[in-house]
């Protein structure tokens, strides 16, 4: 039986989605073939529909030019294109290396910013399957252990597609991880891919930042990087460094940076 968990984010949050900005990865790319490992560039500050080699799309909300995106490489992932045969998708990413069956999108929003996620499509190799097949999970991550959405036992369109639409709740936080987890498929894994992420992006106010001293990568960790961030940003009388938000930059932003900063990230 499918398990849904649908956590929802803070109200204050929530009220920020207004004016968002949103594009769409749909993983159009000049030149790419199948098996081609996916431009870590791809969706990086999306301003325009086209961009050089890069095509997007948008409905309505704009671009995101303060928002950057990766793909998960770092235990043995191969994110890659494929043209078409998964559903009814064309031009999409999977995870091309058999058995891993980890395969993980990342938004990751400038500082004063965060990344509203609206949805996106999953789908499965059509010719690999004979009826829909049962992956472990497909979820969405923020900083915190417990995910923004997570649906267990997801079961995988391979003859249209399966959506995945936050549009009437958006889910918003300063960076979100699309993860599928196919692993139970062992060596048909691979079978499985995403396509039409569709995210946007929305000014924060720096008193309201879920985390203010996470200045500086990797997000949702603190280190030393931080604390140089701020001191600059402190230094140049910079308003991300106004934690407090009086417009004076003094002993008070300090110990407030200080405090948030032995807290630690582990909150959306």
């Amino acid at each position: 039986m499918k398990n849904f968990r649908n956590v929802l984010i803070a109200s204050s949050l929530l009220a920020c989605a207004a004016g968002a900005q949103g594009s769409v990865l749909t993983f159009m790319i000049d030149g790419l073939g199948n098996f081609n490992l996916l431009p870590q560039a791809y969706g990086d500050r999306v301003v325009a529909l086209d961009d050089a080699d890069f095509h997007y799309d948008e409905q309505g909300e704009g671009f995101t030019p303060n928002v950057v995106t990766s793909y998960t490489d770092s235990i043995g992932q191969s994110p890659s294109y494929w043209s078409t045969g998964y559903g009814d998708l064309v031009d999409v990413y999977f995870e091309d290396a058999d058995g891993i069956g980890s395969g993980e999108i990342v938004l990751t929003a400038d500082y004063g910013y965060e990344v509203v996620l609206y949805g996106f499509d999953a789908a499965a190799y059509s010719s690999a399957f004979a009826s829909d097949p049962i992956i472990d999970a497909v979820r969405v991550m923020g900083c915190a252990s417990t995910p923004l959405f997570e649906e267990l036992d997801a079961v995988i369109s391979e003859t249209t597609r399966t959506t995945y639409d936050f549009s009437s709740a958006p889910l918003q936080a300063r960076e979100l991880r699309i993860q599928f987890e196919s692993g139970n498929l062992g060596n048909l894994s691979d079978d499985i891919c995403l396509d039409n992420i569709r995210f946007g992006q929305v000014a924060v106010d720096p008193v309201a930042i879920a985390c203010p001293s996470d200045y500086a990568a990797p997000i949702c960790e603190l280190n030393f990087f931080d604390v140089s961030a701020f001191l600059s940003l402190y230094n140049n009388a910079d308003p991300m460094a106004d934690l407090n938000g009086d417009g004076d930059y003094n002993f008070f932003d300090v110990s407030m940076f200080l405090s948030e900063y032995a807290t630690g990230c582990n909150e959306d």
